[in-house]
């Protein structure tokens, strides 16, 4: 069964792919890597990975700021209490890096963006969409380091992470 599972995504994103309707394609990665994960129909497709690369080569829009020493704390997941999200603010408050924390969700974070708020902290929201691959990209234009806390089926970021020539750093606590 999964690997009819697979191969029915895999061919329609690769029909997808053929047209290049990026929009398109972009709604099916995320449709197609949110049901794998959800019903661990596996843990790597190189058909969405190729997919993800084709979308990156599509916007290729970052322009590295060599110069800066600020870190990029991304979090798709945007729930102050999930997982390391304070262990890592904490550690880079605490060793006063400079920073800025993205994030999609405005509703979930009010402790963490006061703590945030109150250490002058950037804070940005940016939407699930080919306009976040944007406004992602804007933002590490101006930075030298990515931390990437985000869920199996976050493509924005990783958009981003394939066009970033930085140091990039993945906090993995998902179970697969």
């Amino acid at each position: 069964m999964q690997k009819f599972i697979r191969d029915t995504y895999d061919k329609m994103i690769l029909n997808i792919s053929k047209t290049n309707n990026y929009k398109r394609l972009f709604k099916k990665i995320i449709f197609c890597a949110t049901f794998a994960y959800n019903y661990n129909v596996e843990y790597k497709s190189d058909v969405l990975e190729d997919a993800v690369d084709k979308i990156a080569k599509h916007f290729n829009i970052i322009e590295n700021n060599q110069v800066s020493k600020k870190v990029l704390f991304f979090d798709s997941f945007g729930f102050e209490y999930r997982g390391l999200v304070n262990q890592y603010i904490d550690a880079l408050l605490e060793k006063k890096i400079d920073f800025e924390y993205v994030t999609y969700s405005r509703n979930n974070i009010k402790t963490l963006a006061d703590k945030l708020n109150e250490n002058n902290i950037k804070i940005s929201y940016i939407t699930e969409d080919e306009e976040g691959i944007l406004s992602l990209s804007k933002i590490l234009e101006t930075c030298s380091d990515f931390l990437l806390y985000i869920t199996p089926y976050d493509i924005v970021s990783l958009v981003c992470a394939r066009l970033f020539n930085g140091k990039k750093y993945l906090i993995n606590l998902t179970d697969h």
